[in-house]
């Protein structure tokens, strides 16, 4: 369900992909945005925005000598195709014992037509590496455009297939907003 919530705020009405210019949208709304306890940096290479960096503000001291102090809290790094589409997104912890950020889980999106794929790969320590996707939700426009579906499913790990674990059927503006009906229309 985490998925679905995390894929939903970036969505873009643009042939349903998460595109280079949402993903950089959601990091300047974040970044903007006030009293959240959490500070923003990005590295921003070609106009594209491929590590984001959030830190957590912490008071530290009390009266005229508290002041604030920015501690490592979470780190995004962004893969684009040649369509300026997400292809995946890894996310890291920062582990404040190693003093370095530690690899957590990985999104891998995939676009068809009227349909995105994302599918959540787990770091495992261990062997160093992604495990296979485990999580995976599906984003779909029915063919008249105007509704769409999130479908989640689910996969233990001892097993080779997919269930479905919910799915909501909505009015698509609802899912990709108004700017839709202006796309489709063009």
């Amino acid at each position: 369900m985490m998925l679905s919530a995390l894929c939903l705020l970036t969505v873009s009405a643009k042939a349903q992909t998460i595109t280079a210019e949402s993903v950089m949208k959601v990091y300047n709304d974040a970044a903007l945005s006030k009293d959240n306890g959490f500070a923003y940096n990005a590295d921003i290479e070609n106009g594209l925005l491929t590590a984001q960096y959030v830190y957590q503000k912490e008071t530290v001291g009390t009266g005229r000598k508290a002041r604030v102090e920015l501690r490592p809290y979470v780190m995004y790094r962004y893969e684009y195709d040649d369509m300026l589409r997400l292809t995946r997104r890894t996310t890291f912890w920062w582990d404040s014992f190693e003093r370095q950020w530690q690899r957590s889980y990985r999104l891998d999106y995939t676009y068809e037509p009227g349909r995105s794929i994302v599918e959540c790969r787990r770091w495992n320590k261990t062997s160093r590496r992604f495990v296979d996707a485990d999580e995976k939700t599906v984003y779909e426009l029915n063919p008249d455009g105007t509704a769409g579906r999130v479908s989640s499913y689910h996969r233990e790990r001892t097993e080779s297939s997919y269930k479905l674990t919910s799915q909501v059927t909505m009015p698509a503006t609802l899912l990709y907003g108004d700017e839709l009906l202006t796309h489709q229309e063009r």
